[in-house]
């Protein structure tokens, strides 16, 4: 499952990178997908601590970053470069490059920020996630997607009485 979540996510930065030219976001997708088979290195599952990307991989995916995904990742891109930036903050900033693209597109005509308006923003932000994964997912995992962001939503409301 975490597999194919990753695939789906790389598949929405490359969406993002190449601004609706299928042509490039096909080819980003291509060099992502031959950049992960260069394979990680280290002790996984069954073994113990957690598996590492090869040197190889890493390389050959901060060159896909490098030629697809910018200009809108390029301090990702600077992060991936640098073999001394923390690993979760470099996974922070092209999520948040995802996050803001979303947050942009549902705040379009939103003027003043109110528990409403982002409450609004948000729910926004849910939907148009759930129809990225239910176009570009298997049925199983945009279904567990789909469950799980309803979940939350479900907790949502027991907070709120």
């Amino acid at each position: 499952m975490k597999g194919q979540v990753m695939k789906l996510i790389t598949k929405a930065h490359c969406n993002l990178a190449s601004e609706g030219d299928e042509t490039k976001s096909t080819e980003c997708l291509q060099c992502f997908s031959a950049a992960v088979k260069l394979g990680k290195q280290g002790k996984g599952k069954g073994g113990r601590g957690k598996k590492e990307m090869s040197p190889e991989m890493v390389s050959a995916m901060t060159s896909c970053s490098e030629q697809h995904l910018n200009p809108k990742y390029t301090k990702c891109t600077t992060m991936m470069k640098d073999t001394t930036a923390d690993k979760k903050d470099t996974h922070k900033c092209y999520m948040r490059v995802l996050v803001n693209n979303l947050v942009i597109k549902c705040s379009d005509g939103v003027s003043e920020a109110t528990p409403d308006t982002l409450s609004s923003v948000m729910e926004c932000g849910k939907e148009v996630t759930k129809n990225f994964v239910k176009k570009n997912a298997s049925a199983e995992v945009a279904e567990k997607i789909g469950n799980f962001l309803d979940e939350e939503e479900d907790e949502d409301e027991d907070i709120e009485g």
